[in-house]
Formats: C-alpha cells, sequence, structure tokens
C-alpha cells in the first residue's frame, strides 16, 4: 500500500513519464493509471484492494419462488424440472 501511495504521488510530480514511472514500479499503465484515478475519486483509502464479489445477482430466484418450488416438489415426488417449470 505504502508503494502505491508513493507511486501516485511521483505520478503528480511535473515533468515525470508516466510510462517510465510506471517502469520503475514493475507495473503496468494501465494498472498506474487504476490508481491514480482511484486516488483523485477516493483518496488514500482508494488504493486498497477492491472486492471481486459481485454487489448484486441478476440471476437470483426470489426466496418465495424457491418455496413454491420445494411445495410442488415435495407434493409431486416425480416431477421434474421440466412440469414444475410449466406449472409455475
Amino acid at each position: 500500500m505504502d508503494l502505491r501511495f508513493q507511486f501516485v504521488l511521483d505520478s503528480f510530480q511535473i515533468g515525470v513519464n508516466f510510462t517510465e514511472l510506471c517502469a520503475q514500479y514493475g507495473i503496468s499503465t494501465k494498472c498506474g493509471y487504476k490508481w491514480k484515478e482511484r486516488f483523485i475519486k477516493e483518496g488514500k483509502e482508494g488504493l486498497f484492494d477492491k472486492k471481486k464479489t459481485p454487489k448484486n445477482y441478476p440471476a437470483k430466484i426470489a426466496e418465495e419462488t424457491i418455496l413454491e418450488i420445494i411445495k410442488i416438489k415435495n407434493h409431486r415426488k416425480f416431477w421434474g424440472a421440466k412440469k414444475i417449470l410449466e406449472t409455475y
């Protein structure tokens, strides 16, 4: 984290070649621009690693739907997914 902060501070100096600075720190220019942008938007907190888990699950099934499927499955033991989908 301290290296990232030092990198961002160095990138704001006048006359610094950004590509060469990234090479000195052993990072790609894409990563360098990402850290710089995060620092501008979020401050020092933006330099920490972000979680990679999704924030929402668009394909998630509602709990009521799951309970209804379980009811149908318990009532009709030999029904599969096709028949349950047709009736629901």
